[in-house]
């Protein structure tokens, strides 16, 4: 159910939440055999949501987990970095 309820929450339509519910039915199966749960969040572009999350991180509600930064200079290494699937956080490219 878990991408069946986020395709409902983002108003995808029946036939849309319905092939979640089946592409996610293994997951599914997986989050209640664990009792664990998954939530998924489809984003699209938002002032007003990038102003929420901007005032989250200033109170420091939310704080955002760094791995790696690279320069810019170094985009192929970090993408090589990215793509061994081992980063805990998030991988930064600084363009200064």
């Amino acid at each position: 159910m878990v991408l069946a309820e986020c395709g409902k929450e983002a108003r995808l339509g029946w036939l849309k939440t319905t092939l979640l519910s089946i592409v996610g039915h293994k997951l599914t199966t997986y989050e209640k055999k664990t009792l664990t749960s998954y939530h998924f969040l489809f984003m699209k572009p938002s002032g007003a949501q990038l102003e929420k999350i901007k005032e989250l991180m200033e109170k420091e509600s939310i704080i955002p987990v760094i791995d790696q930064v690279f320069k810019f200079a170094e985009t192929p290494r970090a993408l090589e970095y990215l793509e061994g699937g081992g980063a805990k956080g998030k991988v930064v490219v600084s363009i200064k």
